[in-house]
This record gives structure tokens, sequence and C-alpha cells, in this order.
């Protein structure tokens, strides 16, 4: 949707991908009523960044309604996030995954989010990084920040990241039923009420073992949640490499 006005939040949605293979590079939505983007039955690729920022309903002009709105809503689909290994095209850094200041920042529904490989000390093709000073930036980073109601919200869902999942500052952090997150890296800081909020799911956590601290962050950090984690019928995965140690934690 293309609007003069981007202040206007006259549209619904943003974007609508159904029933289609796509590959969408260096998107933003945002100001939308119901949905920045919506996949449905559909496998997207999200190149070198995408934004999605400010997508609610306005009860009036001061206060957001608590009506369901998204970021990113996906229904029965898989989502890429991807950047590349060449630095003209964007490495990790330089492809910004936010999802900002939404009622609900992402609502998974039967569907997978996913990187390609990677991680701490590997390119996105499985090579070992040569230079340690670029490991930081061969790293894509998904940001699911102050969103107002939920930052991130699996229903029978998928996350299978060999990079690093930041949520941050939501009133509530993580929300997953029935779901499975495999994940490099977890930092679920500042959220208001819970962090991490499973009922019967699965959750892996530091899957790949490239460098304890050569990473910007630490690979798992809980700080200053209202309640950290609440775990129904879940399993909050240790790491169980021999030579893990707790120099990469912080809670």
């Amino acid at each position: 949707a293309v609007d003069d006005n981007p202040a206007s939040f006259d549209k619904d949605e943003g974007l609508i991908v159904e029933n289609s293979n796509v590959v969408i590079e260096n998107c933003a939505v945002m100001r939308c009523n119901k949905a920045g983007a919506k996949f449905i039955n559909s496998d997207v690729i999200l190149n070198r960044g995408f934004t999605a920022y400010r997508n609610y309903h306005l009860a009036d002009a001061a206060t957001v309604n608590s009506t369901d709105a998204f970021g990113i809503q996906a229904f029965d689909s898989t989502i890429t996030l991807s950047a590349t290994n060449d630095l003209s095209a964007g490495w990790g850094i330089d492809s910004p995954f936010t999802v900002s200041h939404n009622r609900t920042g992402i609502q998974l529904n039967n569907s997978t989010i996913k990187t390609p490989w990677g991680g701490r000390g590997y390119d996105m093709d499985g090579a070992a990084v040569a230079v340690p000073a670029q490991i930081p930036y061969r790293q894509i980073c998904l940001d699911v920040m102050r969103n107002y109601n939920i930052g991130l919200e699996l229903n029978n869902s998928n996350m299978d990241m060999y990079h690093s999942l930041m949520v941050y500052e939501n009133l509530n952090g993580v929300k997953a039923t029935n779901s499975h997150l495999k994940l490099d890296e977890l930092l679920c800081d500042h959220n208001y009420g819970i962090g991490l909020d499973s009922d019967n799911s699965t959750i892996e956590y530091y899957r790949t073992l490239h460098g304890k601290t050569s990473g910007p962050n630490k690979i798992l950090s809980f700080l200053k949640n209202g309640q950290n984690m609440k775990l129904v019928n879940s399993t909050f995965k240790e790491p169980d490499f021999h030579n893990f140690t707790s120099q990469g934690m912080f809670n």
C-alpha cells in the first residue's frame, strides 16, 4: 500500500502475500490498522532488511486501541530472513530486521521463521570466517521491541534461527504455544510483564558452538523483565556441549 500521507492510518494491511513464493527486499511497512505485513500459505524471503513499525488501530489521535494489530502476521507460511556474504550487497549487520511499536510485533500461526546457516564464526554458506573481527558483522539480528502487547507470539509454529533473536521493552516478550524455538542467541530483556511465556513448547538456545565471546551479544540474556520466564509443560534446553562455560550467559 502506498499512501501520500503515511500518518493517516487509513490502510488495514500494508503488504499481503497469499499462495505465493516471493523475495521482498529492503521493505518497510508502517501505520496500518490491522497488519503491516500478512503472509498466507506462502514462502517469503525477506532479504537485506525488513521493518514493521507502528501498525495498530487508533482509538483517537493519541490512544492505541486494544483491537489486535500486528507488525507481521503469518498463516501456514515460511519466512526466511536473509542477507549475503558480499559486503557490497549487504552483510547481516547491514540488513536490519526490526519489528517495533506495533500492537503485537509478530504473530505466527502454523508458520516458521528461519535464517540461513551461520551464527557466530560462520558465514551464510557455512564457511568459517577468517577474520575474527568480522564475525559480529556476519550475524543476522531480529529485533522485536517496544510493542504494546506481545513482542513475538507463536501458535503451533517454529523458529529455526542460527542467528540472534532480541526481544525487549515489550509489554510481554515471547509467548509460545505448542511451538518449537531453535535459536543461537536469545536476548529477552526489560519486558514489562513476562519475558518468555511458554506453554507445551520447547526452546533450545546456543545451537552452534562458534566461539563464546566473539559475538556482539551474550548467548542468553534475561534482564529486568517483570517475570523472566513462565514455563508450563515446556522444555528450556540447556546446551550440552562439554566445553560450554557460563561466560556467555547473563541474567
